[in-house]
């Protein structure tokens, strides 16, 4: 309690993006077992602090892979998967953890026992204010699992309850009243200042509620599942997904190269990247890029990244903004294939790579037909650390626009290259380019 002004504000968590416990193991998302998780919600949802849930984790989603690998795997195959897919579907919302219509995907991780175990955690702990804000002792209590008290007092609240989780509990030295466990209904009489519990199962937790003048005990809150009961557990059945739960990209009835095969081709003042794809991949092909910076940096989109241009014949085209450096690109077509194996290959403007590596690069071609003085005029704009630079062949003045259209500044360039520092980090437009200024 040293490290806090006041606990009851402290974020806590199981796993998340980042950590997870090291008997989970360790650097995966939770793999022990699901009644160790129900325990550990149970306590999480009646302790101090504000419970934080990963994404995924109300359905155990990719339990025990691991946590993050950055670019060196699959995101479908992290723990950073993509999640959407099982909470597609309708519902109507009626109050806290109350629902109707539920419909799709999200019906089924609803019902799942873990959802469930949650959704009845929460109305307990929005139930009951102890359970939110109040101070903990664990000071007269003999038991046989977890078990705590808890009392949150203000001007208008006097909430107090007595905890017990995964075992029986005897609570001493409490105050005399009537108490109503928020599990079963249970209603007790004290008038010795103690109160005993019972209880079975790992993850069951009983919540006797003193009433007080201020805030009656609640009663009974939500319905019996699988961790959380009064007599014995109820299995819901949770039911199958109806629909696709972890899509890819989007695909293409039968897709087809393009009748014409177009020339691969870097045009002047352009940055591109071209990969020839092997004969036995997908017709859809994506290019992940990043960087490392304590960690991998994404240029493009998470995994498995930017669809790149279909050129025909098997080659495709991506066209880079910014400032190259020190970037790695690895291919893939969205499945199981990608290039290289783990870490990417190092960015070369036109760079026309296979699978195994850099092939070759494309010179720059000036268009059919253009003039030298349309050639002059033909600027560029990139940016490196926070400054943006512009290379022309002539001398000129240009605004600055910021995305919505308002004037930043005006642009006073000079033949060759050119550097403007202060300009806050964002996306501006300036001779009908867009400009990213990292």
């Amino acid at each position: 309690d040293h490290a806090y002004n006041d606990a009851t504000f402290n974020v806590v968590y199981v796993d998340s993006h980042d950590y997870s416990p090291d008997g989970a193991p360790e650097g995966e998302r939770f793999a022990q077992p699901q009644s160790t998780w129900a325990e550990n919600l149970s306590l999480m949802y009646t302790f101090r602090g504000i419970p934080c849930l990963y994404y995924g984790s109300e359905i155990e989603f990719k339990k025990g892979k691991p946590i993050d690998k950055g670019p060196t795997i699959a995101l479908r195959e992290s723990g950073r998967a993509y999640f959407g897919g099982y909470i597609e579907g309708d519902l109507t919302v009626n109050d806290f953890a109350d629902y109707d219509n539920a419909g799709g995907n999200v019906a089924v991780s609803l019902n799942h026992p873990l959802s469930l175990h949650i959704q009845r955690l929460s109305q307990i702990r929005m139930a009951v204010p102890a359970l939110r804000k109040g101070q903990y002792s664990t000071a007269n209590i003999n038991a046989s699992g977890i078990a705590f008290k808890r009392r949150y007092v203000d001007a208008n609240t006097d909430s107090y309850a007595l905890v017990a989780i995964s075992g029986d509990a005897t609570f001493s030295n409490i105050l005399n009243g009537t108490y109503t466990d928020v599990v079963s209904g249970d209603i007790k009489q004290v008038s010795n200042n103690t109160l005993s519990a019972s209880l079975n199962g790992k993850g069951n937790i009983r919540v006797y509620v003193l009433s007080t003048s201020r805030t009656p005990a609640p009663g009974k809150v939500g319905k019996d599942g699988k961790y959380i009961y009064a007599s014995s557990p109820v299995n819901i059945e949770q039911g199958a997904y109806p629909d696709e739960t972890e899509p890819l990209l989007e695909e293409v009835a039968n897709p087809v190269e393009p009748g014409e095969v177009t020339e691969p081709v870097l045009l002047h003042g352009e940055q591109a990247i071209f990969f020839e794809k092997p004969a036995n991949w997908g017709s859809l092909i994506n290019s992940y890029i990043y960087y490392e910076d304590n960690g991998a940096k994404m240029i493009t989109k998470a995994w498995p990244g930017d669809r790149m241009q279909s050129l025909g014949g098997g080659v495709y085209k991506f066209v880079l903004e910014g400032s190259i450096n020190n970037w790695k690109v690895l291919f893939n077509d969205g499945g199981g294939n990608q290039a290289p194996a783990s870490i990417g290959f190092d960015v070369v403007n036109g760079g026309y790579y296979k699978a195994g590596g850099l092939d070759h690069t494309l010179n720059e071609t000036f268009p059919t037909g253009a003039s030298e003085p349309e050639l002059l005029s033909a600027i560029r704009f990139y940016s490196s650390n926070g400054v943006l630079y512009a290379e022309s062949g002539i001398a000129r003045e240009l605004s600055l626009y910021s995305i919505s259209g308002v004037v930043v500044c005006h642009l006073k360039i000079s033949v060759g290259k050119n550097s403007y520092e202060g300009i806050p980090k964002g996306i501006y437009i300036a001779d009908r380019q867009k400009i990213i200024i990292r």
